[in-house]
């Protein structure tokens, strides 16, 4: 069911996409869109229900949620709810949302600053596919090179740049010489998302390159200033790269 709904959400993506640059290069403001799609993955999978973009179950229950929602990110911003009820500590409306997207987000302007690394990955994706075939779940494992460019987006530009900081009680001896990326936190406190951050993030990633060519507007750089931190780390301000359909 899962894998349903994460692949019906990027092909609608896809489609969205394609309606606006089909033939030509042309600018798109990625980050709504990218948003949209980790929320309508999220809801569908908790109520059944798109609250974002086309074909929404009931035009003005859809704007209320996005009202609610935009209203309790900007209160996220400056209290945590657990702190008051420690009930809201297991309603957690970003990190299934916001950190995936942020990620995605990063990830897409990392690769367009590098060209190289986006010629590499697409040609990763042709070696391992059919022309015709889109990604699923079963190829992920395939890519490496793409794994490769999700970690290394992980470790430049964390979506979630500070842990629970913990000392410890009794001496130890930290290995020196070993080093791994704990995105995702260890034991009991990493988090229980992880499976499904993965999945969307390198179909949605994968699907993306797999489709469409892009390009920077002007040539100029993205730029990599980072916005105001709540639970996740975002770009800061709009974006819109230049796309292209893969002919």
């Amino acid at each position: 069911m899962l894998a349903g709904v994460l692949m019906d959400e990027i092909k609608i993506l896809l489609r969205k996409l394609h309606s606006i640059s089909a033939h030509k290069f042309t600018k798109v403001e990625l980050g709504p869109l990218i948003s949209g799609l980790t929320f309508n993955i999220v809801t569908r999978m908790i109520a059944g229900k798109r609250y974002y973009g086309e074909d929404v179950v009931g035009i003005e229950e859809a704007r209320q949620f996005r009202e609610l929602v935009g209203e309790m990110f900007a209160d996220g911003r400056a209290t945590y709810p657990g702190d008051f009820l420690p009930i809201f500590k297991y309603f957690d409306r970003q990190g299934g949302t916001h950190t995936v997207a942020a990620t995605i987000e990063w990830a897409m302007s990392n690769l367009l600053n590098h060209p190289g690394v986006l010629k590499k990955a697409r040609a990763e994706v042709d070696d391992f596919l059919c022309p015709k075939q889109l990604q699923d779940e079963t190829d992920l494992s395939k890519l490496q090179y793409l794994q490769n460019i999700v970690s290394e987006t992980f470790r430049l530009y964390p979506a979630t740049p500070l842990l629970v900081p913990h000392i410890s009680s009794d001496n130890c001896t930290i290995g020196v010489d070993g080093y791994k990326l704990l995105t995702f936190g260890l034991g009991r406190r990493a988090c229980p998302g992880m499976g499904l951050a993965n999945r969307i993030i390198g179909l949605t990633l994968g699907s993306l390159i797999q489709c469409f060519e892009w390009e920077r507007v002007d040539g100029k750089a993205i730029d990599m200033v980072e916005g105001s931190a709540d639970i996740a780390m975002p770009k800061l301000g709009p974006w819109k790269p230049n796309a292209k359909l893969v002919q």
